[in-house]
């Protein structure tokens, strides 16, 4: 007789259709840990209420002060474990006295990265063996023959040193500071074209960049695409940019864009440094040219340096590994219910 699937519920704090990094690691895993013998279930946290017919015997909260409170609320009225996944915002200032206390009931937290994990000892102490690291890992974008840009994509040739931009526009990603650093860059090189891909999570912050962006040309804002969708992007672009100001672990972005061999750069925060490393950060506006250049005026040296970083993300980031960790993670839980 076939033993029964545990039945694991992904709390999301966005709509499951959103084109976030919360969807794109929770789809990942959902796949990966079907594939060794999980069942999954996705759903948007404030959707789901207590007095829903118990359908898990685990509950992973993704975001700690979005989901968490949810995940603590069923865990209780259906009796199961819960853990918590920190995605990024959720380690930024100073915890409240609630946040400590969700943290304080989960029966285990994961961290995607050895900086997060920091972040996280430093503001919750307490954790002690509770708190696990896995490293996020990172599906290819599948090919599709036939796939290219869209017809609306901004006009340019095959000489135009194109950098993209691929995440949610919000403050905390700081995407104008790609556009004041490289304004200066694109005047000694006028044929320069930023790309920002990726849906506006933040009115406020969507229309100032829009609004940036009709006094700049050379400044496109390409809106949001299905991550089956982007591979045209990615091959297109010189270099691949994140000026985030924080991160919860190696993002999506970049380890899909590493994975694909494009070169990547990114601002000099503790995610960052971890992955694509300090080789690939920049600390100011001024290091963010000279590496940009740098790129531009020897492609071979930026794509053997490409392709070295793509070695790094199939041995270190593989789905494999990381759904195996999880399994790992998952089961003791499962049988202490």
């Amino acid at each position: 007789m076939t033993a029964p699937r545990t039945r694991v519920l992904f709390l999301l704090p966005c709509a499951l259709e959103e084109h976030r990094g919360n969807t794109t690691t929770a789809t990942r895993l959902a796949e990966e840990l079907t594939r060794r013998g999980y069942e999954i279930t996705q759903r948007e946290a404030s959707s789901i209420s207590v007095d829903e017919t118990p359908n898990a015997d685990l509950i992973v909260a993704f975001h700690a002060t979005l989901s968490g409170p949810y995940a603590v609320q069923l865990a209780k009225a259906w009796r199961v474990p819960h853990l918590i996944l920190f995605t990024g915002t959720d380690l930024n200032g100073k915890p409240t006295a609630q946040s400590k206390e969700l943290l304080q009931q989960a029966d285990a937290v994961v961290a995607l990265g050895r900086s997060a994990a920091r972040r996280a000892r430093d503001l919750f102490p307490d954790l002690g063996n509770r708190l696990h690291t896995i490293a996020q890992g990172v599906t290819p974008i599948a090919y599709r023959p036939g796939l290219r840009l869209p017809d609306d994509a901004p006009a340019h040739d095959s000489a135009t040193p194109i950098v993209l931009v691929p995440a949610g526009l919000r403050a905390i990603k700081d995407p104008m500071r790609a556009i004041e650093a490289l304004t200066p860059f694109q005047r000694e090189i006028p044929d320069l074209q930023l790309w920002f891909l990726g849906p506006v999570l933040e009115p406020a912050c969507g229309e100032a960049l829009a609004a940036r962006a009709e006094e700049l040309p050379w400044v496109h804002l390409l809106g949001a695409y299905p991550r089956a969708d982007l591979l045209p992007f990615y091959r297109r672009a010189n270099v691949v940019l994140s000026t985030s100001k924080s991160e919860g672990g190696a993002p999506n972005a970049l380890l899909e864009a590493a994975l694909i061999g494009r070169p990547v750069l990114a601002s000099s925060i503790p995610a960052h440094r971890e992955f694509p490393g300090p080789e690939q950060c920049f600390r100011d506006d001024r290091e963010l040219r000279k590496r940009l250049r740098e790129i531009l005026d020897q492609p071979d040296q930026a794509m053997l340096a490409a392709r070295k970083l793509q070695e790094i993300v199939r041995q270190a980031h593989s789905p494999a590994a990381e759904s195996l960790a999880w399994d790992r993670l998952l089961r003791p839980m499962q049988a202490k219910k």
